[in-house]
């Protein structure tokens, strides 16, 4: 296994299977389409990363199409997460520019899980969402962004995670600052990665930043856009005072 491979099999695989319920997430999206009835046959996931998503979506009994912009975690979800089987569709492209000819009017449902953009690229995301559906179909929309209350954020944060998988180890060191005037923290993250049998290491550095929106300007911009919300869900984030929100909707 190289470095490259190491490195998107346990940090984007093995670690997120940890942290988040990818097969949870999609029980509950089947169960609030079967309880709605909605009439459903294709899905579009953008930023799908490693697919996870998709997999249990196609196993639900959906045609999924997924676009992501970096072609390296495309590659690694076609080779060590979807079976040779799969009819999971896998493209590259970027959701904050114009959205492809061949997307546009064709899905019944648009998900976005575990994004994070300023106001005006989320604004983005959501208009080429719409774009996305078939003005026929439900016209489906779920999608998660950070929320904050009233009451002051944490200004710095450190953290240490760490995974075991097999014969390898996993640390990841997070350090967060807040950047309160573009209502961000800028996030650095340290992955080590060793193989205890080899002593094969690997080490990789991520920056970037995470966006968080007030509870009115979220409400304000759905209905904006003409989003109906059906249901809501909260998720903790350790950050204090910041909620993930995962809205279930639709456009009206």
């Amino acid at each position: 296994m190289n470095r490259e491979t190491m490195y998107w099999k346990f940090a984007w695989d093995e670690f997120h299977l940890q942290v988040f319920d990818y097969e949870g997430d999609i029980n509950r999206v089947n169960d609030w389409i079967k309880r709605r009835n909605y009439k459903m046959k294709n899905i579009l996931e953008i930023g799908c990363g490693a697919a996870r998503y998709l997999m249990f979506l196609e196993k639900a009994g959906y045609q999924c199409v997924g676009v992501d912009k970096e072609i390296e975690i495309l590659e690694y979800a076609k080779q060590f997460v979807l079976s040779k089987e799969t009819n999971v569709q896998l493209l590259q492209g970027d959701v904050l520019k114009k959205i492809p000819s061949a997307f546009k009017a064709k899905f019944d449902l648009v998900l976005a899980k575990h994004l994070s953009f300023p106001m005006s690229g989320l604004e983005k995301v959501l208009d080429y969402a719409k774009e996305a559906l078939a003005p026929d179909g439900p016209k489906l929309l779920i999608f998660d962004f950070l929320v904050v209350g009233e009451d002051s954020l944490e200004e710095n944060i450190l953290s240490i995670d760490s995974a075991i998988k097999d014969s390898l180890f996993l640390v990841r060191l997070n350090q967060m600052k807040l950047r309160g005037e573009f209502n961000k923290y800028r996030w650095k993250e340290v992955y080590i990665i060793r193989d205890t049998q080899s002593g094969f290491t690997v080490t990789k550095t991520n920056q970037r930043s995470l966006w968080f929106i007030s509870r009115v300007a979220l409400e304000k911009l759905l209905k904006d856009k003409g989003i109906k919300v059906e249901n809501e869900l909260e998720e903790i984030t350790g950050i204090n005072n910041l909620k993930g929100v995962t809205i279930y909707g639709k456009f009206s």
